[in-house]
């Protein structure tokens, strides 16, 4: 079967590129992520410390969709960021270890939802109303 090629217009540097059709198989993932994983997994603390780092801010940005409030979205990433350290050795690879992050996130926003949902008790109402001025409610 014969390759077409598609020309970028590029000059001569290297072009000429194979055509990829609709039904290509995706280019697989670099082979340096899983030994990664596997040495954070094993307890490398340099190797986790560079997963947080990859990490982070797709967790922050994350977790401010669903909060909508900046200072919330870094006590939700900071949380993240603990219990993925606590569960990484349960992680599988089922899924994507960046999906399975994610979904940490998630639980982590919904439980600071159910929080900021919650009433306050009567005690810490008057409390907050005594040290604002302001008639508890």
């Amino acid at each position: 079967m014969a390759s077409a090629a598609v020309n970028l217009g590029l000059g001569h540097v290297g072009a000429i590129l194979p055509r990829r059709t609709k039904h290509a198989p995706a280019p697989p993932l670099p082979a340096a992520a899983p030994t990664l994983l596997e040495s954070a997994q094993a307890g490398d603390v340099a190797a986790r410390d560079a997963l947080l780092h990859q990490n982070q801010d797709i967790w922050y940005r994350f977790c401010y969709a669903h909060l909508h409030n900046a200072e919330a979205a870094r006590e939700a990433t900071q949380e993240t960021a603990l219990r993925f350290l606590q569960r990484l050795s349960s992680f599988r690879g089922r899924s994507e270890l960046r999906t399975w992050s994610l979904g940490i996130a998630l639980n982590v926003c919904r439980e600071h939802q159910r929080r900021a949902r919650r009433p306050l008790p009567e005690v810490l109402r008057t409390a907050t109303a005594a040290a604002t001025g302001s008639e508890a409610q």
